[in-house]
């Protein structure tokens, strides 16, 4: 491939023949030596390049055999998967196009050496630079797949949260200006089980202090998605221990999806939560926004654990908007009521609202007892005017 900064020159001996040398097979670059560096053969090709594509995070070096720089590429590139592989970053991998011209043709490497990076699914990128460590380290850390969520601002940070209920939140501040390796690679190996986000240099103090982050890098998995209560990663930031904490961040939020206050926003409510499809219970809190309001969330966050741990399959929300309390008659903000979506009825709260037994008891019984809400929608919730 053509420009893209400083050429190592190699020569290929035994001319003739075509591009590689006559396709003369020779040895391979790398072998058992090399235990991080994958030397590919037609079947391995297959399974690790083809095949295997969802998760895929693969930088393959094309080389043909005898080459007269053949020693200072094996330098560079056994360096490179010290440094990239070996921690878990990224995988390593050579073809040597003597034995396999077919598949380095196919992949548009006529006149090898070169390089390409394989991410996942349709991601495939062509090196067209040099082959030094220096060169191969900065190209393939800047085309690494990466699903982070850059993150500036809290108000950035609760709409991400907000965003995905499914997943759990990590949040990783970073004393670097761009992605580190090993959270591009993170972001993959756990893309569709957590999302990751992450606050780099130059992000607005707030957030940091708002987080009490004290020094960086700092992991966070995030709990709440209003107070943004997390619990903090304290061990070594290797591949292995950040794996087992996000990890158990998956297992929390699995077991305890349900026991979580939520606000309910219009993306919510569009994406079907308490919508007229949901065929859930949905326990909500009509709530006044900010500090006016925060004493009745916090008192509705507990009744959300309680019901989370008695397995009640409950949704529990707060509202802040005016239009969609009015739905349900002439409320006032504080009031607390059960709804179930999908039949349109719903059952007003009418005794202590800061005792989270009493709020806990009353919807035992109306889950339990049987018998249809008492209430009657007359027309569909609407989203207008906040509280």
């Amino acid at each position: 491939g053509g420009g893209g900064g400083p050429k190592m020159q190699f020569s290929f001996g035994g001319g003739g023949g075509g591009p590689f040398g006559g396709e003369r097979s020779g040895p391979n670059l790398f072998g058992q030596k090399d235990p991080h560096i994958m030397e590919l053969t037609k079947e391995s090709w297959k399974s690790t390049i083809q095949e295997d594509t969802v998760r895929r995070n693969v930088l393959v070096v094309f080389y043909s055999p005898g080459c007269d720089e053949c020693d200072e590429l094996r330098d560079n590139f056994q360096e490179f998967a010290q440094k990239f592989a070996s921690p878990g970053y990224i995988q390593a991998a050579a073809l040597n196009c003597g034995k396999h011209g077919s598949i380095c043709k196919k992949e548009d490497w006529h006149s090898p050496p070169g390089a390409t990076y394989y991410g996942p699914g349709e991601v495939v990128m062509k090196h067209s630079g040099g082959l030094s460590y220096k060169t191969l380290s900065s190209w393939s850390q800047r085309v690494m797949a990466d699903f982070c969520m850059g993150l500036s601002r809290v108000s950035q940070v609760q709409a991400w949260i907000a965003a995905d209920d499914t997943v759990p939140h990590v949040i990783f501040f970073s004393d670097r200006k761009s992605t580190p390796p090993l959270l591009k690679t993170l972001s993959l190996e756990f893309k569709g089980r957590a999302a990751l986000g992450i606050v780099l240099a130059g992000a607005e103090a707030s957030l940091t202090e708002r987080f009490e982050v004290k020094r960086r890098p700092a992991l966070l998995h995030i709990l709440d998605e209003e107070t943004l209560r997390s619990v903090s990663f304290d061990k070594e930031f290797t591949k292995e221990a950040l794996t087992r904490f996000i990890s158990r961040a998956v297992g929390k939020h699995r077991s305890t999806a349900g026991a979580t206050l939520r606000e309910l926003t219009p993306a919510r409510f569009n994406a079907g939560d308490c919508a007229s499809s949901d065929g859930k219970f949905c326990l909500l809190l009509f709530s006044i926004p900010g500090k006016a309001g925060a004493e009745s969330r916090d008192i509705f966050r507990g009744v959300a654990q309680q019901l989370g741990r008695d397995q009640q399959p409950i949704k529990v929300f707060f509202v802040q908007n005016a239009g969609f309390m009015r739905s349900f008659g002439s409320l006032q903000p504080g009031a607390v009521l059960l709804y179930r979506p999908k039949r349109g009825r719903f059952k007003l709260f009418d005794g202590d609202s800061s005792n989270i037994d009493a709020i806990s008891a009353f919807v035992d019984s109306a889950v339990g007892g049987g018998a249809p809400l008492p209430e009657k929608l007359t027309s569909a919730p609407s989203w207008k005017d906040e509280l």
